[in-house]
Order: C-alpha cells, then structure tokens, then sequence
C-alpha cells in the first residue's frame, strides 16, 4: 500500500502532483485498513468501492450517497469528499453507536491526530502555518463527510477547526498564529472557543 507523507504544504498542489491512489491512502502507522481506488476505472476498483460501502454499512448503519454532480464540485473537490469519505467510514463510523450511546469517544484524540496527518484540520489555515489554504466549500465538505459518519464527532470537528483554528487565522496576531495553529493544525492540541455575550444564550 502507498502512503502519504506528513506534509505541511498545499494539499491542492499535493493533489495535483501526486498519483491518485497514493495520496488517498494514510501511512501505516496511521492505518492499513484505508483501501484505496479511483472510482470507475476498472473493474477492481469498483469492486473495490463496492466493498468499502458494503463494510461501512454493515458496521456503523446506512449512509445517504451524494451525488456531487448536482453541487457543481470540481474533480478537486470530488477527490477530497472520496478521501474523507473512506477515512471517516474506517477510523469514525464503526464506533458512531458507541459514541451516541456513552456520550464518549475515548479515541477521539488520535482521531484528530489522523485528521492533521490528512490535512483536514487546516483547511482554512495558510499554508505556512501548516494550513492547506482552501476555502469554504471544502470546509463544509469535510465537515459533511464526518457529520455523516458521527453528527456528534463532527460538531465536536467543526469546534476544534472553524471555531478555534479558523478564528485564529482570521483574528490573531502573527505571534500566536505562529504559537497555536501548527500544533492546532497537527491534531498536537484540540481547541475550541470560549465567549462571553452577556445578553445572549452563551453567556
């Protein structure tokens, strides 16, 4: 099995230079169960696509299919849903029941780990902090695929990228973007966000 190197550079230049199925695989020490295709290219493949949907379902319940045709994404954007997609339908879905009914995921941080190794955790972030400098359609893909698989985890998700790590970008100062965000962007540290509105429900 190929994989994908930790990098801290574009994930849209790394797509565009690396080979399909390298780039959708994780590192073994991140996982060997990731199984890695190209929708529709031969016949093994699409056997390949089948038993992933088959896996997933029979582990963590049925999944509604996406037609990305109707939302105009670019073959960009369809690669990214596909590699989030069988990311989370390995490392999250199997435990989605588990998770509702305890209200705990014990593997949570590893979990956020694997999804800086992917990239995923910086998407809004520039790529010098370690961020891979995309925009918010690819944002709401991400967090779709994982709400898909465990709404609870992506909230929880959206918490640790859009609330912290995409304020930081917005509204810190360089010395604390260069503080936080690698290690927020890594999965090294989990953020959130704390406001006070003193006339609102947040307080």
């Amino acid at each position: 099995m190929a994989s994908v190197p930790a990098f801290g550079g574009s994930l849209r230049a790394f797509w565009r230079t690396t080979p399909f199925l390298s780039r959708v695989c994780l590192p073994k020490a991140v996982s060997t169960r990731i199984i890695c295709h190209r929708r529709y290219t031969t016949a093994n493949t699409v056997d390949t696509a089948k038993s992933v949907k088959s896996t997933a379902s029979s582990s963590s319940g049925t999944f509604v299919d996406i037609d990305d045709a109707i939302f105009g994404l670019n073959d960009e954007q369809k690669q990214l849903r596909e590699t989030v997609f069988r990311f989370v339908q390995t490392e999250l879905a199997p435990y989605a029941s588990e998770i509702d009914s305890t209200d705990e995921f014990v593997g949570f941080r590893d979990f956020v780990k694997k999804c800086g190794h992917l990239g995923l955790n910086g998407i809004t972030a520039p790529v010098e902090y370690g961020g891979t400098g995309m925009g918010a359609m690819e944002t709401v893909i991400v967090g779709e695929e994982i709400a898909r698989a465990s709404a609870g985890i992506g909230l929880s998700y959206g918490a640790h990228t859009i609330l912290c790590i995409n304020q930081i970008v917005r509204h810190g100062n360089d010395a604390q973007k260069k503080k936080y965000l690698p290690k927020l962007i890594a999965g090294d540290l989990i953020g959130g966000l704390a406001m006070s509105e003193v006339d609102a429900g947040s307080e």
